[in-house]
C-alpha cells in the first residue's frame, strides 16, 4: 500500500486469541484481541528484546471469565479502572471477570523485565 502524505493509514497489526497461549517475538506492535477467558504469556523479556510491545483487548462482555496475564520476567505497571482507582501490577495481573469489553493493556519491554498500563471502563477492571 503506498503512502500519500499526511493522509496515509496507520493500520494496526492484528492477531485474535480464544484460548490460552504465549506470545512470541513476531506478536511485537500488534493489538491482541482476546475473545474468550484465558491466560496469555509473554514472552521472555530478553528474548523479546528492548521495545517489544503490544496492547491486549479484551473484545467479550463482562461476567464471562478472566483473562490472566503472566510473564517469566519481572512485570511491573498500574492499570486504572472506571472509578479512577489504580491497580499495581506485581508480576501477573488479569482483567478482572468484571471487566467491560473494550478494556485494555499495553505492555513494553525494557529487555529485562515488562512494564504495564491498563485501562477499564468498570471499577475493579484489574487485579493484580
Amino acid at each position: 500500500m503506498s503512502k500519500l502524505g499526511r493522509y496515509s493509514a496507520d493500520r494496526k497489526k492484528v492477531k485474535t486469541m480464544a484460548s490460552s497461549g504465549t506470545l512470541t517475538k513476531n506478536d511485537c506492535g500488534k493489538v491482541i484481541f482476546v475473545t474468550a477467558a484465558c491466560t496469555i504469556t509473554l514472552p521472555d523479556a530478553g528474548i523479546a528484546g528492548a521495545g517489544w510491545w503490544c496492547k491486549i483487548v479484551k473484545n467479550f462482555g463482562s461476567g464471562a471469565g478472566l483473562i490472566s496475564i503472566t510473564a517469566t520476567s519481572d512485570l511491573n505497571g498500574v492499570g486504572v479502572d472506571g472509578s479512577g482507582v489504580g491497580v499495581n501490577f506485581d508480576d501477573d495481573c488479569a482483567f478482572h471477570a468484571d471487566a467491560t469489553k473494550g478494556s485494555m493493556l499495553e505492555v513494553v519491554s525494557d529487555g529485562t523485565q515488562w512494564f504495564a498500563v491498563g485501562v477499564a471502563s468498570s471499577a475493579d477492571g484489574f487485579t493484580a
